[in-house]
């Protein structure tokens, strides 16, 4: 019996999301024309193990290492990002890529020789970076998207 054909993710948000920590909310701002036109991820459905890992892996390897509160915010940023696609060029040229937009896409490197392709690979960078330099997932969005705070909005800067 043949596997059934792959299943196209979900179109992109066009919504703004919210994401609620325990003292903070983060609102990322609506999906961009253009990121919207990205390409989109397919989920694979069959029974065969592949020689790369899913996106959906990735994101049960990060949910597991990271547990929902800082899921929720990584999530938000590689929404933001690519749409999760782990083949995304930054269509300015930038040379930003993947999941994380990692500028340049070497930066990858020292976390698997696949990282161009594999999505767990550039997770785990993804998740190094926002824990390096901001603290963690939840740190890089506020410093991303910015958030409320005691009733004051503070203004995120962007995620480099």
């Amino acid at each position: 019996m043949a596997a059934p054909p792959p299943v196209a993710a979900p179109a992109p948000r066009q919504t703004p999301v919210t994401v609620i920590t325990d003292s903070l909310v983060l609102v990322s701002p609506p999906v961009a024309a253009s990121v919207a036109s990205s390409p989109q991820v397919v989920v694979q459905t069959s029974d065969e193990t592949p020689e790369t890992p899913t996106v959906a892996e990735a994101q049960a390897w990060a949910l597991a290492k990271l547990g929902k509160e800082q899921y929720a915010c990584l999530d938000l940023i590689a929404r933001n990002e690519s749409r999760w696609n782990p083949l995304a060029w930054n269509r300015k040229g930038s040379g930003a890529y993947g999941i994380g937009q990692a500028k340049p896409a070497s930066k990858m490197a020292s976390f698997g020789a696949d990282y161009m392709t594999n999505p767990i690979t550039q997770v785990h960078w993804m998740i190094w970076y926002t824990d390096f330099y901001y603290g963690s997932p939840c740190g890089a969005a506020m410093w991303e998207f910015g958030w409320w705070y005691k009733g004051v909005w503070h203004p995120g800067a962007g995620w480099y």
